[in-house]
């Protein structure tokens, strides 16, 4: 979902490390998601910058639908 959000590619390795993908202007992406029910979340997730990537995505579930589709940059200062 996230390589078609990006017209991006599948890394070659589906068990490789630091990245997922390679997006259509050749940055890494790493990608995660966060499941959680409607109400009462139970999970939570900590973004972190990784060294050669260029992007972290999280996909977000609640109730098993995407809610949210978030992306942070490897510098994560002007957000926290």
């Amino acid at each position: 979902m996230v390589a078609a959000l990006w017209g991006g590619r599948l890394a070659e390795s589906r068990v490789q490390a630091n990245y997922d993908l390679i997006s259509a202007a050749g940055e890494y992406v790493q990608v995660k998601y966060l499941a959680n029910p409607l109400s009462d979340w139970t999970d939570e997730h900590t973004v972190r910058s990784i060294p050669g990537v260029d992007w972290y995505a999280l996909v977000v579930y609640e109730a098993f639908a995407v809610t949210g589709h978030l992306a942070f940059p490897p510098d994560l200062t002007e957000i926290c």
